[in-house]
């Protein structure tokens, strides 16, 4: 298993992809659950 380091610039990276840009833009509420669960620390 990869470091958490690794997953977060995974994530960071994809974040700037045109896929994910695109998916946004095809769904509105996905971009605004995203936003709101921005900081949230989904594990423990």
């Amino acid at each position: 298993m990869k470091s958490e380091v690794h997953y977060k610039k995974a994530a960071k990276s994809y974040r700037k992809s045109q896929q994910y840009i695109k998916m946004i833009n095809l769904y509105p509420t996905l971009q605004t659950t995203l936003i709101e669960c921005k900081d949230e620390n989904l594990i423990e």
